[in-house]
């Protein structure tokens, strides 16, 4: 095993981790989502930006980064900075709600075991808001292409590597 937890980074996860995250993070694995992710999701906090998202069918599975957190760090821990960092929370202290009956707008902490060699992984979750039978849905498909494409000399393409 690599590490203990991790944090399954793609899109903006991957370039802006934030500061906790940040100062929690010792090292990065990439790898391959194991799951498909669109941009199926528009961001009221990104001023309604087309956000990538998990999704059950169309997308496609992309380059990822785990962010390997320091050993001491537990799995509540890591779950409060990721759903802080994904909900723009400010307050630090505010833990993630992972009670509360999720909602159209809940961000989800989700947990993957054994991924890449890592024994725990974890990663946002929250629901499609944009509709498959809309024309702009279908033109934030097509701008998905390059999500196929292969990455070139470890650049960033739209934030995804």
């Amino acid at each position: 095993m690599t590490g203990r937890i991790g944090i399954l980074a793609y899109g903006s996860l991957i370039v802006d981790p934030g500061n906790e995250i940040g100062s929690l993070t010792i090292g990065r694995l990439n790898c391959v989502t194991p799951f498909a992710v669109e941009y199926a999701r528009l961001s009221k906090k990104r001023d309604y930006a087309p956000t990538l998202i998990p999704v059950a069918t169309g997308g496609c599975p992309v380059n990822a980064v785990i962010l390997l957190l320091k050993p001491e760090t537990s799995l509540q821990v890591a779950k409060d900075i990721l759903w802080r960092r994904e909900t723009r929370q400010d307050d630090l202290s505010r833990p993630y709600p992972e009670h509360k009956p999720p909602g159209e707008d809940s961000v989800r902490v989700e947990v993957i075991h054994n991924l890449a060699g890592v024994e725990t992984v974890i990663y946002t979750s929250i629901s499609r808001n944009i509709s498959v039978d809309t024309p702009a849905f279908s033109q934030i498909r097509q701008s998905n292409q390059y999500l196929n494409q292969p990455v070139k000399n470890n650049s960033t393409v739209f934030g995804i590597y």
